[in-house]
């Protein structure tokens, strides 16, 4: 691999790791609005969080996207 192309690959992932960084931002303040305004609770969240978990699960073993 060139330099150039290792270069671009470095950048790429950084840029990345930003995008995910503030989606992750942006998620989590979603959720605290939600649970402030009473909307749905943690507890909730988190059920229905591990709901979503359980069912994504035999497409990850297989390496195959998940629901959307």
């Amino acid at each position: 691999m060139k330099a150039r192309d290792l270069m671009h690959l470095y950048a790429t992932i950084g840029d990345l790791k930003e995008i995910d960084c503030r989606n992750t931002l942006a998620i989590a303040t979603m959720i605290k609005v939600l649970v402030d305004k009473g909307i749905i609770s943690e507890e909730e969240f988190r059920r229905q969080a591990a709901v979503l978990d359980l069912l994504d699960a035999p497409s990850r073993d297989r390496g195959l996207p998940g629901p959307s």
